[in-house]
């Protein structure tokens, strides 16, 4: 299993993909063109986050690590709290990528979406930790302050919530409780094995247990005896 080092350090690969590369990034930022001040102010808040949490950062700090003047966030947020929402927005999508990317090469059957899109949950938290504990972390911002953001939080459980009335309609799932319980138990469990494997909390488990896929396909099984119709707990992975 990966230490916390390398789960921070796997938030660099997510950076490839969300700044492309680190030295450019700061270096357009001077230019102040097409975008790139906007998107090297979000790779240095994000490196502060890894490194201070959200609470031990100001603007200015970003500026400086940007290499930027300490009026130029200002261009595009209004404040930190703006700064931060948008890194929470990036991450709700990334997360739904991470999800969308699992569902489609699980193919068209519910129930293999289903365990695709708790997957690709599990292995987003782990790959960008620092944009997952910022989303759901008790300092993050107030979503509904922010209404991109707020949209971006809600398409995440109304995936579950697709998936699991699919998995219902095909006889899968119990009928016996609505779609938003089963979804919301799905999401907390799921959501709460990320949780505890991004915050280092299951190394001594992965020596008997595996590595994050393994746990999350036993907890998927558990999970799922708990979702299933009688006649369909054969089919947990």
């Amino acid at each position: 299993m990966a230490g916390a080092a390398e789960e921070e350090s796997a938030d660099g690969w997510v950076s490839l993909q969300y700044k492309h590369n680190r030295g450019a990034a700061i270096k357009d930022a001077h230019s102040y063109h097409h975008g790139d001040l906007r998107r090297a102010l979000l790779v240095a808040a994000l490196e502060l986050v890894s490194e201070v949490g959200a609470q031990g950062f100001s603007l200015r700090e970003v500026a400086r690590r940007a290499g930027v003047t300490h009026a130029a966030p200002y261009r595009h947020f209004a404040s930190k709290e703006s700064l931060v929402a948008a890194l929470c927005e990036d991450g709700f999508n990334m997360m739904l990528k991470h999800m969308h990317d699992a569902m489609h090469a699980a193919g068209e059957d519910p129930l293999a979406r289903f365990q695709a899109a708790a997957m690709g949950y599990l292995k987003f938290a782990v790959t960008c930790a620092s944009h997952f504990r910022l989303m759901f972390g008790a300092n993050s911002v107030n979503r509904e302050q922010y209404p991109t953001l707020l949209d971006a939080s809600h398409k995440g459980l109304a995936i579950v919530m697709d998936l699991v009335k699919a998995c219902q309609r095909a006889g899968y799932f119990r009928t016996q409780q609505s779609s938003l319980e089963l979804s919301l138990a799905g999401w907390s469990t799921v959501h709460g094995l990320a949780s505890l494997y991004v915050d280092g909390q299951l190394r001594n488990l992965s020596l008997q247990l595996g590595d994050l896929e393994t746990m999350g396909q036993l907890v998927a099984k558990a999970m799922l005896d708990g979702l299933f119709e009688p006649s369909h707990r054969s089919a947990a992975v």
